[in-house]
């Protein structure tokens, strides 16, 4: 009579250890786990940018992306002249895009400093790391 009380109170237990298993069994091999864990340990200045945008880089520039009618990627700086600068350059995953600029328009002095990593590009959005340093 024992052992059956005992079985009794053993078996929901076993039930959910087994399900807790299946579960993280199936979380693994389908790679959701592995999605977290790379989200959780995703740096805090990743930027994702839609094509025609501008995000503040750390450094107080305003960076962006476009696709010229040739298709040629197009990387842009928005100037304190509130002027654009571009230039083209490939953008591709794991692609470090260094960039510094110093120069006169319109008697006025613009300079910029761009460092990002691409992690993900697709001609419509453009997930970057922010290297720059923040403005002091």
């Amino acid at each position: 009579m024992a052992l059956a009380r005992v079985t009794g109170n053993i078996f929901p237990f076993l039930l959910l250890i087994g399900i807790a298993g299946s579960l993280i069994t199936v979380g693994e091999f389908t790679g959701e786990f592995g999605q977290i864990r790379r989200l959780a340990s995703t740096p805090q200045n990743v930027l994702n940018m839609s094509r025609g945008e501008f995000v503040f880089l750390n450094n107080g520039v305003l960076f962006g992306f476009d696709v010229d009618s040739a298709g040629a990627s197009v990387l842009r700086v928005k100037l304190s002249t509130n002027q654009t600068y571009g230039w083209l350059d490939s953008i591709e995953k794991g692609k470090r895009i260094l960039r510094s600029e110093n120069f006169t328009l319109d008697a006025k002095t613009c300079s910029f400093e761009i460092d990002v990593s691409v992690e993900f590009y697709d001609r419509q959005t453009l997930l970057i790391v922010d290297n720059t340093q923040p403005e002091p």
